[in-house]
């Protein structure tokens, strides 16, 4: 039990190291396009930033390739898909975390340099403005984004390798369903859906919000858990 214990952590810790390398670059791009837009052209970016989209589809793109990037080698090793799930999991739970920290000191850094230089924050809503608190919320809410997208991602990534691409579009449709209903619950932290399925006033705040985010997740989890316990690695 201990030696399987210790294999996912060494794997999930491998895991997350290749991605914080993407992360990294990501954060790199994503700064010099702030800088870029805000000094040169002088575009007021609203809420692109504090939405978090950028980083959301980021996360969805590396839940994708987990199957086919990571799965499809690691298996082929003589990972065992349980170490594998459980690996992928406390590395994607850890880049959550992680690119919400290194997101949200980039967007007070950029707030900060704004003020000193009298220049108006170019989105609506500055984290800055409320203090620790508002850093903790969104700091907090950008880590939920972040799994959250990676688990659906991962979820398609899963849908196209084992029913091909047929079935594989169900899996699109089903994570339209799914960023919808997390829009429903949380607001534009959610807002990259291509279509929003539900009206406005339907939307759920509070405890109950988040108590059906947990479960969303914990069914993302099982659902992924089964495909990946099922799944017939390709020999190529």
């Amino acid at each position: 039990m201990n030696q399987t214990i210790t294999r996912s952590k060494k794997l999930g810790w491998g895991l997350l190291s290749e991605q914080l390398k993407w992360a990294a670059w990501f954060l790199v791009i994503m700064f010099i396009i702030l800088i870029g837009l805000t000094f040169i052209a002088g575009i007021q970016l609203e809420d692109f930033l504090i939405s978090n989209n950028a980083s959301a589809i980021f996360m969805l793109i590396v839940g994708i390739l987990y199957t086919y990037g990571f799965l499809d080698y690691y298996v082929k090793f003589g990972i065992t898909r349980k170490n594998f799930f459980k690996a992928a999991l406390f590395a994607s739970v850890l880049l959550s975390i992680v690119l919400a920290f290194f997101f949200v000191l980039m967007v007070l850094l950029l707030e900060g340099v704004f003020s000193l230089i009298g220049i108006p924050i170019p989105w609506t809503e500055g984290i800055s403005e409320n203090g620790i608190l508002s850093a903790l919320t969104s700091f907090s809410t950008f880590t939920i984004t972040h799994f959250a997208y990676f688990l659906i991602g991962w979820l398609i990534g899963l849908g196209f390798y084992r029913f091909l691409w047929k079935i594989g579009l169900l899996f699109v449709a089903a994570s339209v369903v799914l960023v919808s209903l997390l829009e429903l619950l949380h607001g534009s932290l959610f807002s990259t859906a291509p279509i929003s399925l539900f009206p406005d006033a339907w939307m759920i705040t509070g405890f109950p919000a988040y108590l059906i985010t947990a479960l969303l997740f914990l069914a993302l989890i099982t659902v992924n858990y089964r495909l990946v316990k099922d799944v017939t690695i390709r020999l190529h």
